[in-house]
């Protein structure tokens, strides 16, 4: 009896340590979400910001296959398209994470922390955010305020192309060693590992 009170009690625990990390995540997405964590806070301490770290998910989000992310303020998400992390996860890892990371920077200067409400829709049940980027015009999304930030962060936003263009993947690639591809895309057990007991 004792001994399976103690091991619901470990499991319970374990559980906990564990609560923060979005379960499908596979070891690539564990790497990018502790990526996004590390991003997060080193900003937080350079500025003396309090932003939160947000959720990494690893979904197409019904993005078009050109699109390698989206920044989800109602969800405090990044979003990152699985297409693009098999595609080009140096990509993904170098330009990506931060790009959406200061979007959210952005919108989190602008706005304040998402206010969310479930609405009832034509759709079901949807968490809606009150305060926020609306479809307003989107033609300064990529502006100097996210520039800076996305500089902040180690993206490269005249490299992605963004000081000439909305869409400059196709024209500006990125270019990673294959040794560094192979880092993204082959996450040894033991770094997951070290990444688990280092999240509780």
């Amino acid at each position: 009896m004792s001994f399976g009170k103690g091991f619901l009690l470990l499991s319970m625990i374990s559980l906990a340590g564990c609560s923060s990390m979005d379960p499908r995540l596979d070891p690539t997405g564990l790497v990018y979400s502790r990526q996004v964590s590390r991003m997060t806070s080193g900003y937080n301490a350079a500025h003396g910001t309090h932003y939160p770290v947000p959720q990494l998910s690893l979904d197409a989000m019904n993005l078009p296959t050109s699109v390698v992310g989206a920044a989800d303020f109602s969800h405090w998400t990044v979003h990152i398209n699985p297409l693009w992390v098999k595609k080009d996860p140096c990509l993904v890892d170098r330009e990506a994470l931060a790009h959406e990371l200061a979007h959210l920077f952005v919108y989190y200067d602008e706005y304040g922390p998402p206010r969310s409400a479930l609405l009832n829709t034509d759709k079901g049940t949807r968490l809606v955010a009150m305060n926020g980027p609306g479809l307003q015009d989107l033609s300064s999304e990529h502006g100097a305020a996210w520039q800076a930030k996305a500089r902040e962060l180690g993206a490269d936003p005249c490299k992605e192309g963004y000081c000439r263009s909305d869409r400059p993947y196709k024209n500006y690639p990125i270019i990673c060693t294959e040794k560094e591809t192979a880092l993204l895309t082959e996450v040894p057990t033991t770094a997951i590992a070290l990444d688990m007991t280092q999240s509780r």
